[in-house]
């Protein structure tokens, strides 16, 4: 052996009892322990900082990092054999093969990283760096059994681990078989499945590995489970922390799992393809918890409202072809095992336009109201008119409040809305005296006016009015509020404008004189005879709306209230001279009001209109005020009653009171079908 190959040696040999001497002292000098992937970070970062800008590393610089290789050294190696008794042997087995590459290196170039010639690869120290990265094995491994049996046996809050945050949710679609599947953030790591709050088998042992794509699967075996039990899923480490509890899927379908009485069956509203939204009622009960299932398995939850109704947003829209229904939750408190009513009738998606959603008038309400007017011409409010009405209110514009659950979430909205009106009633009209003079037919001639004093009335000849309209409807954070039943409501203001023509059944009428020829029969008429009238006029409306958020920007709100105020013009009220000839149209100020009552079981409204000109004089008609009252429809709730459709109405028609807001989704649609990940099968 020649002299300077001993020389050689016997250098590698102080360099490397260098480094374990540096290595004793770190290990004696810091107490509070760090992972492996912590130094191999360090060391990366620190040797990344000694980088010239020509790529080279600076020798001095290197020369520094002595300390930091021996703690990666001795973090590498583990200063007691690994106990096989330890539920987390395996996986310290396995950690610890990868430790060998970096101790290797460190072993065999100690005297180059002491004088800073070489450093370790980086492409070596990134393979040890993971966010999931485990303990040494030295702390892991080592130690005894009794301290890693004292971890989480199963899988709730109380195990959770501040620090990992890693959420995990599991597929609604767990049956018999025990196969489960789902996804975690905790990419490359591990979860842990438990079953009624009791970790499964040899999940202490082998838990289930996550793919790098964050999917993981029960693999070719599954679970022991038996209907209606609970299984969760948890992120783990291999120290011993756990990520929060995923959801709460029950074994089996929603029709495989319910029992219990047939009354209790939920009454879906039928859907079509696109919709996001699912209602029903639930007979008899006044709160708890309804599930909705998409093809059997559970997508979402509801509440129910105090009126049995329930309604809840999908996190999908449905397709063509699907089948739903919807099934009561009956799990007493503090249960392990999951319990449920019977399902009810599934009912199947069905396309957009067939013909059971014929009046499904969406935007556009349609209202029928009919009821008596009081007029002050008649008889000072003594006698009534019938009135008859119909009306569309389309709303072309409106926003997506769906996810406006609270008042503190409210942003207010504009709508775009255009109405068509029309009306068969007694209205008002400008009338004289006929005029008896000469021979001829003296129709829409009025007797010459006595003095200052005018001849102008008004009266409430039968008639027909058709108008149109539109206005912009703007509402507010602080007009807006939760009403008792769930809906959201909210005061709003308009700018308005309308118009139309209203036309006469006769322009002359006979009144009978007095017995005796006291007052003797008179006749009076229209300034000019006329029967047809337009008007035209430009103001604000008032108004409260209740909406329909279950139904997100499918459906127009209702409308609870409105009152216009407005100016225009009107040929029914025309101005005459003294000599009975119509000399102009001035502009008048119109008032009109609505209040309908928002329960279908009482579907009663008031009202009021008003025509005036203030400070009118002998040359203007006088003013008019009447009072309307009786009941109102909406086309689509009535046809529902009928029985001449099955769908929910164009306003979600309220059977007793209103519908309440939509529960959100908490559970994922059950067309989600996880991609394929790398498996590691759980015993069972």
């Amino acid at each position: 052996m020649s002299k300077l190959f001993k020389i050689r040696l016997l250098a590698i040999s102080v360099a490397f009892a260098l480094l374990i001497l540096f290595s004793w002292t770190s290990v004696a000098e810091d107490t509070a322990a760090q992972t492996f992937s912590d130094l191999a970070k360090q060391v990366q970062t620190a040797q990344q900082a000694c980088k010239k800008l020509d790529g080279t590393y600076d020798p001095s610089c290197i020369a520094k990092l002595a300390k930091s290789y021996a703690d990666l050294h001795s973090a590498a190696s583990p200063a007691q054999p690994i106990d096989k008794s330890n539920p987390l042997a395996s996986l310290a087995q396995a950690q610890l093969q990868e430790y060998q590459d970096i101790k290797s290196f460190i072993e065999k170039n100690a005297l180059q990283l002491m004088n800073g010639s070489t450093t370790i690869p980086d492409a070596l120290l990134q393979s040890a760096i993971s966010p999931n990265a485990p303990a040494p094995v030295s702390a892991l491994a080592t130690a005894p059994a009794s301290q890693a049996a004292s971890a989480a046996t199963s899988c709730n809050k109380a195990a959770e681990t501040a620090e990992l945050k890693d959420k995990t949710t599991l597929d609604n679609k767990i049956d018999v078989d025990g196969k489960y599947s789902g996804t975690s953030d905790a990419k490359g790591g591990y979860v842990r499945i438990c079953v009624n709050d009791v970790l499964a088998p040899n999940m202490d042992k082998v838990p289930v590995q996550v793919g790098k794509d964050g999917n993981f699967d029960s693999g070719s075996a599954g679970l022991k489970v038996n209907l209606g039990d609970k299984v969760v899923a948890q992120a783990v480490t291999t120290d011993g922390k756990y990520g929060p509890t995923s959801n709460e899927v029950a074994v089996g379908t929603c029709s495989s799992t319910g029992t219990g009485d047939v009354a209790a069956r939920p009454t879906l509203n039928p859907v079509k393809a696109g919709d996001t939204n699912v209602s029903g009622t639930l007979a008899n009960a006044k709160q708890g918890t309804v599930r909705v299932c998409v093809d059997d398995r559970e997508v979402a939850t509801a509440q129910l409202a105090p009126n049995g109704i329930f309604a809840t947003l999908l996190s999908s829209p449905l397709e063509q072809g699907q089948s739903v229904s919807a099934q009561q939750i009956t799990t007493p408190a503090a249960t392990l095992r999951a319990t449920y009513a019977l399902a009810s009738a599934p009912i199947q998606v069905a396309a957009v336009g067939d013909s059971q959603y014929s009046f499904d008038f969406g935007r556009v309400r349609v209202n029928l109201t009919g009821g008596a007017i009081l007029s002050q011409d008649q008889g000072q409010f003594s006698k009534t008119s019938t009135y008859l009405d119909l009306n569309t209110d389309s709303t072309w514009f409106m926003g997506d409040h769906s996810k406006q659950k609270t008042k503190e979430a409210y942003t207010g909205g504009a709508q775009l809305n255009t109405f068509f009106n029309v009306r068969l009633t007694a209205l008002p009209a400008t009338t004289c005296p006929q005029s008896t003079s000469g021979s001829g037919d003296n129709t829409g001639v009025c007797a010459a006016q006595s003095g200052s004093q005018s001849n102008l009335s008004v009266s409430t000849p039968k008639a027909a009015l058709v108008a149109a309209g539109v206005y912009v409807p703007i509402y507010f954070r602080w007009s807006s509020w939760q009403s008792s039943d769930g809906h959201r409501q909210a005061l709003y203001l308009a700018p308005i404008a309308k118009g139309g023509f209203q036309t006469l059944v006769q322009s002359a009428q006979s009144t009978n004189g007095t017995a005796g020829g006291a007052t003797p029969p008179t006749t009076t008429t229209t300034p000019g005879g006329k029967t047809f009238f337009h008007f035209a006029e430009f103001g604000g409306r008032f108004g409260l709306y209740k909406f329909h958020d279950e139904h997100p920007s499918s459906v127009a709100p209702d409308q609870l209230l409105y009152l216009d105020i407005a100016g225009g013009s009107y040929e029914n009220f025309p101005a005459v001279n003294s000599s009975g000839t119509i000399i102009g149209h001035p502009w008048r100020l119109s008032m009109e009001g609505r209040l309908m009552s928002p329960y279908q079981k009482i579907p009663v409204f008031i009202g009021f209109n008003s025509n005036t000109r203030p400070g009118h004089g002998p040359t203007s008609a006088p003013g008019d005020l009447r009072f309307l009252f009786g009941i109102h429809f909406d086309v689509g709730c009535l046809l529902q009653t009928l029985k001449v459709t099955n769908n929910a109405g164009s306003s979600s028609c309220d059977t007793g009171s209103n519908n309440p807001s939509p529960t959100p989704a908490t559970t994922s649609p059950a067309s989600t079908t996880p991609a394929a990940s790398p498996k590691q099968q759980a015993g069972g």
